[in-house]
């Protein structure tokens, strides 16, 4: 007998030991069928009631001086556990010489600080020029962004004549991971 005809044979001869040699395989089996919800996304969404930043202040700064502009931000931030800062996008303002050509150095030489312009509620608070939201909820941030043109000890006549455009000056929202 050749060996494949002997393995065979063998392995015919298990399967009947396995089966219980009566050729019959009985198992239970049993199963049951869950309803249950779907998972969502939530929601990280920023809006302004108005398209504009409203200022006050004077027009022409001169070293010492400083405008203020304001805004009323909304933030909806849906999710369980969700939480994230609100930051003013620096990169957002746009900063030119005297000739009218910008001059993104020029930000070294002003002063930006973003605040709060009424005291936050509930799971919102200010870290620095960042607002940081710790629970999921819907926000009205009412903000100012402060632009000075510091005085200082020595001259420096870079500044005169340039100008700053926050015309389309934006605010970012972001999620940041919850820390267990």
């Amino acid at each position: 007998m050749n060996k494949f005809a002997k393995g065979s044979l063998a392995a015919g001869a298990g399967l009947v030991l396995l089966l219980g040699g009566a050729g019959t395989l009985a198992y239970w089996n049993t199963d049951i069928e869950l309803t249950g919800g779907g998972v969502s996304a939530g929601t990280l969404e920023l809006t302004a009631d108005t398209e504009q930043l409203i200022k006050a202040g004077p027009v022409t700064l001169a070293p010492g001086d400083e405008q203020t502009f304001s805004a009323e931000l909304n933030l909806l931030a849906e999710g369980e556990g969700i939480q994230g800062t609100v930051a003013l996008d620096e990169t957002s303002i746009l900063y030119y010489n005297a000739e009218g050509v910008e001059t993104p150095d020029l930000a070294e030489k002003y002063d930006v600080e973003i605040t709060l312009a009424e005291e936050p509620e509930g799971g919102l608070s200010a870290s620095g020029d960042t607002l940081v939201f710790t629970q999921p909820g819907e926000y009205t941030i009412d903000v100012e962004v402060t632009i000075a043109l510091p005085y200082g000890d020595s001259v420096d006549n870079s500044t005169q004549g340039s100008s700053v455009n926050f015309e389309k000056v934006s605010f970012v929202a972001t999620q940041t991971p919850v820390e267990n």
